[in-house]
């Protein structure tokens, strides 16, 4: 079933429970797996795929009723391949090496300057 629907953000999960239990396809990003969990605790089938292997189905420019035409192609395709759904642990764990960089920024800043500094020219 294709519902073409403009939904705000905090009155989607209350329009989705009361759609029949069905197959959601999404584009991965760290919020489609919040709401990959979200749609699966109320028991519907959900899928995540790569934005890198929805791009080949899209057949024009990359708007909103284009990209979701392409994820409803993609998410029916036997040879795609999905992207399991991360728990909050799993992408906690992914936050923490952006974390560390940005704390380390001015250190590698220095770094660079004082390499540069020795540099010959």
């Amino acid at each position: 079933m294709l519902v073409r629907l403009s939904v705000a953000r905090d009155k989607l999960l209350e329009l989705i429970a009361t759609l029949p239990p069905c197959l959601i396809g999404m584009k991965a990003c760290s919020g489609a797996h919040h709401w990959a969990r979200e749609f699966d605790k109320l028991g519907y089938s959900v899928r995540l795929m790569a934005p890198k292997f929805v791009v080949p189905y899209r057949l024009s420019g990359k708007r909103g009723k284009n990209d979701a035409a392409a994820i409803r192609e993609a998410v029916t395709c036997p040879q795609m391949r999905f992207v399991p759904i991360k728990n909050i642990e799993q992408q906690g764990q992914l936050m923490v090496p952006a974390k560390a960089l940005s704390s380390n920024a001015p250190l590698r800043r220095q770094c660079h300057r004082d390499v540069r500094g020795e540099l010959p020219w």
